[in-house]
């Protein structure tokens, strides 16, 4: 008898937009909204400096933040932890917008 075997270094494609990842109600979403309610002016002052720069733009204060709260709300205490969420978890990945912060930048906004 023939059996289906997982196959994991297939190649497969992501399809669909991060809009779809997560149904409406999802706790990701209320902390994204809340959080786009509030006035980030300060934190982005701190950033103007870093914008004028070489490399690329700095990640802006409010996706951090949200990436800190709701990491903890659902357990996860590092940054490293969040970091690796960012890329396996689509909760994650939504209220990142497809980016990827390192566990360095999440600590420095943390400690800053």
């Amino acid at each position: 008898a023939a059996f289906l075997v997982p196959r994991r270094s297939a190649s497969v494609r992501w399809r669909g937009t991060l809009e779809g990842l997560l149904p409406e109600q999802h706790p990701a979403r209320f902390i994204w909204q809340v959080l786009s309610s509030l006035d980030f002016s300060e934190l982005e002052k701190r950033y103007a400096s870093v914008w004028a720069g070489p490399g690329r733009p700095p990640y802006h204060p409010r996706v951090l933040a949200a990436l800190w709260i709701y990491g903890m709300s659902e357990g996860l205490e590092t940054a490293v932890a969040i970091a690796k969420a960012c890329r396996i978890r689509d909760d994650f990945r939504w209220l990142a917008g497809g980016l990827s912060p390192s566990d360095q930048t999440l600590l420095n906004f943390l400690t800053g």
